[in-house]
């Protein structure tokens, strides 16, 4: 009999991306299986919902506000109530035997409905510090994913499992498009930059400040969606690609790349290391409890990560000089899968 799984998450690609990367994976091991995705309208995870022909459904969504916001405490519950009334009715349509969530704060509506209903719930957190909305939802969760056993600690009434980070299967696989993309300079130290789905401005930035010191590397940048009037300012530089996103050459891209600059995001991160490249990581740093700093931190400690801090940009382009030369690692050093095969088997039961 087959299984029906309904799927929520959204907001940014660290939160997106890892439900595209379990969709596929299930719908290529159990091809009967019935998915939706649960999100909001007119949103990064309905595109990429349409781009993977998934289906979709959309509730009410709400940011949840600070406590000292209170003033937009009140809009903010309404519409929570709302998406939660959506939500059920949703899911009792549909009628999924289990429920898998990513972070989005209108992930607490569709929890709180799926319990209403019976349904099992299934949660996981990509960071050291977990989102507020992920330990609060985490209460509800027959069974809470964990991206690092740093993370443990602040879930101590459930069960949790490590299983790192959700990664997409399409990675392995080599684009062999005539439009794919690849480094042209054999002879360069190849540096890819890759700072989340909206790309980093101050990052960008740095390195056309700094562009004239490294005529001895080579750039595949992906600026993302915020950033596309720089796509202009690095076509005057002739040892640089700059592209929106790298879309299906992504993994041949994390394959050649010596160097990775890259933000504190938990999957990015393991990508990197997971191809085995020398990695620069920049953590934002207003990123919600400062995850990605803990992130980073994690990373230094066990792999070849280093920590650099936004207000060090300027000494980037020394940073990239101690580390130019060939990667050391040339093939994966782990199962790019091990996450969302146990997640997959978990759900499948």
């Amino acid at each position: 009999m087959s299984k029906r799984i309904a799927l929520v998450g959204g907001g940014t690609g660290g939160h997106v991306t890892p439900i595209v990367a379990l969709s596929r994976y299930i719908r290529e091991k159990h091809p009967n299986t019935e998915l939706l995705w649960i999100g909001e309208e007119t949103s990064m995870e309905q595109r990429f919902a349409e781009q993977n022909t998934l289906p979709f459904r959309s509730i009410s969504s709400y940011r949840i506000p600070s406590m000292h916001s209170f003033h937009k405490m009140i809009p903010a519950l309404f519409r929570m109530v709302r998406g939660f009334f959506e939500a059920r009715t949703i899911l009792k349509q549909f009628k999924p035997d289990s429920l898998f969530s990513k972070w989005w704060p209108g992930a607490i509506s569709v929890v709180l409905a799926a319990r209403s209903l019976n349904i099992p719930v299934y949660i996981h957190d990509s960071d050291v510090i977990p989102g507020a909305s992920n330990r609060l939802i985490s209460r509800f969760a027959d069974h809470i994913f964990l991206g690092f056993e740093e993370a443990k600690s602040f879930f101590p009434w459930k069960e949790t499992e490590v299983v790192g980070q959700i990664l997409s299967p399409d990675l392995p696989i080599l684009n062999t498009k005539s439009d794919a993309i690849h480094f042209h300079s054999p002879d360069k130290t190849r540096v890819l930059v890759i700072c989340g789905s909206q790309g980093s401005r101050t990052i960008h930035q740095a390195l056309v400040d700094q562009m004239s010191s490294l005529g001895d590397f080579e750039f595949i940048i992906a600026l993302g969606t915020r950033n596309e009037e720089f796509q202009e300012v690095f076509a005057q530089f002739s040892n640089v690609q700059a592209f929106p996103w790298l879309g299906e050459s992504l993994g041949d891209v994390y394959r050649e790349a010596d160097i990775i600059i890259s933000r504190g995001s938990a999957t990015t991160l393991s990508e990197a290391i997971t191809f085995g490249a020398k990695v620069i990581a920049i953590p934002l740093p207003i990123a919600a409890f400062d995850h990605q700093r803990a992130n980073v931190r994690v990373y230094e400690a066990q792999w070849l990560v280093t920590g650099l801090e936004e207000s060090e940009l300027s000494k980037l382009w020394e940073l990239l000089k101690s580390l130019a030369g060939r990667r050391i690692y040339t093939a994966p050093r782990f199962d790019i899968l091990e996450g969302v095969k146990r997640i997959t088997e978990v759900l499948m039961k």
